[in-house]
């Protein structure tokens, strides 16, 4: 349940120690739970968890109206005025990540890195559309929900989705490269 805000590099594990929930414990010295380094972090920042409210069986809902740039015929994907399958992702994507959000500390967000649903019915432009997501597991600093869609008759969608917890200004930086030496 608990993470390291950077991975380690992959000689290296790090778990936590259930007997001190707030410290990250590094195996090879576990006498020293409050001052662990992560090689791959040359400043020696110390080891922070997660929040410990993330865990199996939260959930959040959120409710979304088919307005016509929802729709297949707009985005591309077909040309029913029905929901598309990409913007019901988005809807499932975005139910999760705000899941999640509620949860994490100052500083840190999730982003998704894997969908894996069925889009099972149509819902035409109009309807609105009720999406749940649900933590089934947190290993580490990834957490597996899963996401359920249904308008006023069915679902109409369902399946997993993954998303990673990260520092958010780490993540910017190694993404546009700016990553300091």
């Amino acid at each position: 349940m608990y993470a390291v805000p950077r991975t380690p590099s992959p000689q290296t594990t790090y778990v936590t120690n259930p007997t001190n929930p707030t410290n990250v414990t590094n195996p090879t010295n576990p006498t020293n739970p409050t001052n662990v380094t992560n090689p791959t972090n040359p400043t020696n920042e110390l080891m922070q968890p997660m929040n410990q409210s993330i865990t199996p069986g939260i959930s959040h809902e959120m409710t979304f109206e088919v307005t016509p740039e929802y729709s297949a015929a707009h985005i591309g994907s077909g040309t029913a005025q029905v929901l598309s399958t990409p913007c019901m992702i988005l809807f499932m994507e975005r139910t999760a990540q705000r899941l999640l959000a509620q949860h994490l500390p100052e500083g840190y967000t999730s982003v998704g890195t894997l969908v894996n649903v069925r889009h099972l019915a149509a819902t035409p432009v109009g309807e609105t559309v009720r999406v749940r997501a649900e933590v089934l597991a947190v290993d580490g600093r990834r957490v597996t929900l899963a996401v359920d869609a249904r308008d006023s008759r069915q679902q109409i969608g369902a399946g997993q989705h993954e998303r990673f917890i990260v520092n958010e200004a780490r993540f910017l930086q190694k993404v546009t490269g700016e990553e300091g030496d």
